[in-house]
């Protein structure tokens, strides 16, 4: 199974990434200059796979100021091919009452 995007939205630096991977080769690079979010792209992975780590203040600092008492949520999405097929999960976290809610959503 290989990832075949990232979609990642309102996490630390990124408000809104969508990378299309290719799927024909065993590696992805990802480059740019300093300071660009290449290892917030990481980080988001690695939150993806483990949610609970989710620290709000760290994860979307500047997104506080602009909620106007809404709720903000941190949304990757993920799509993997196997074998000519596709699956996507949608993982939505955001702050509601003070504590961390982790929604997941399949798609296909």
């Amino acid at each position: 199974m290989k990832i075949k995007s990232i979609d990642i939205k309102r996490y630390r630096s990124i408000d809104d990434l969508k990378l299309v991977i290719d799927t024909s080769t065993n590696f992805i690079s990802i480059c740019g200059p300093n300071n660009v979010g290449k290892t917030n792209v990481l980080r988001a992975l690695n939150l993806f796979f483990n949610p609970d780590r989710y620290v709000f203040e760290k994860d979307a600092p500047h997104l506080k100021q602009h909620t106007r008492g809404g709720s903000v949520a941190t949304e990757i999405n993920l799509q993997f091919e196997d074998k000519g097929n596709v699956y996507e999960i949608l993982r939505k976290i955001e702050i509601l009452e003070g504590k961390i809610n982790i929604k997941n959503r399949e798609i296909g």
